[in-house]
């Protein structure tokens, strides 16, 4: 396993291979779902009337809040525990008998589904599913669970599970609004991969910069 999945190489593996399958199941570059009836549209009946923000706010929200109940639940659990723990100490896990080939696999597995899920849901809310709409999104991933440590940083004490993963969907949407306020100030959409880059490398800089130059207690 480790000649074939090399750590940290997977996800760039399977973007690079999945733009090919998936421009073949699509049969072109771009697919417009204008005459489609989206998950989204039988929510918002239940909101006739109202805005059209407000309904996309209600249903994602709804969506971030089952995805982080159902995850918080999942790596309770003994199963979760072992995938955690493959994660943070694979020699020791591997001693305690669990197959941590096998949680790899399903630890990828799920993290598709998830991105999966996701990716349906924004072509969905676009109106349209495009070949290139996932290129960089991994950047984003990158950016949202750095912002969400450096707000569990600043809270000095020890976080659950399910405050992890609520620090990273709060850090994902707090990156959404840093985003969009650049565009609302006038950033030309063609710097915006740019302008991710470096939120990106300040996100991760700053915890160095804070380590580094904080001030010696002297005893």
């Amino acid at each position: 396993m480790r000649s074939i999945w090399p750590r940290g190489r997977a996800c760039v593996l399977e973007t690079t291979a999945l733009y090919s399958v998936n421009l073949h199941i699509m049969g072109r570059s771009n697919v417009p779902l204008i005459d489609v009836q989206t998950v989204i549209q039988p929510f918002a009946r239940l909101f006739a009337g109202t805005e059209q923000w407000v309904v996309y706010l209600l249903y994602f929200s709804v969506i971030a809040i089952s995805a982080h109940q159902l995850l918080s639940w999942l790596f309770k659990t003994n199963f979760g525990l072992a995938m955690r723990a493959t994660g943070n100490n694979e020699t020791m896990i591997a001693a305690q008998g669990v197959n941590t080939d096998k949680m790899k696999i399903l630890g990828i597995g799920l993290s598709n589904a998830l991105i999966a899920l996701s990716g349906a849901l924004v072509a969905q809310y676009q109106g349209f599913a495009d070949i290139s709409m996932g290129i960089g999104i991994i950047v984003f991933g990158l950016a949202s669970v750095i912002i969400g440590e450096a707000i569990l940083a600043a809270r000095k004490q020890p976080s659950g599970i399910g405050m992890k993963l609520g620090a990273t969907i709060l850090g994902a949407v707090i990156f959404r609004l840093l985003v969009a306020l650049a565009l609302m100030l006038g950033l030309n959409p063609i710097d915006l991969k740019l302008i991710t880059a470096v939120f990106v490398l300040i996100a991760v800089a700053l915890p160095q910069f804070r380590i580094r130059f904080k001030p010696s207690v002297v005893r």
